[in-house]
């Protein structure tokens, strides 16, 4: 099993979310599962989010895909430099 990636200051989340290739999903603590295509989408899916539920984040790369656990650091980061 691979583990989940974080983002970090040279490669920032924020970078990501304008790119439709980059869904962003929530994972709620009922087990329902929402995802975001793009930037307005996602925004939503963030500004809603609780401390309790996963945010993660998919990266297509050439060979395989990336993914990403948004942290609370991220979100603060994001929404205060919105």
């Amino acid at each position: 099993m691979q583990k989940l990636r974080h983002f970090q200051a040279d490669y920032p989340f924020k970078n990501q979310l304008d790119l439709p290739t980059s869904p962003l999903i929530k994972i709620r603590n009922d087990g329902s599962i929402l995802v975001a295509q793009n930037r307005l989408e996602k925004m939503e899916l963030i500004e809603t989010w609780e401390r309790w539920e996963n945010l993660l984040m998919m990266i297509p790369g050439k060979w395989r895909s990336d993914v990403f656990e948004i942290i609370p650091s991220d979100v603060t980061d994001l929404l205060g430099n919105n």
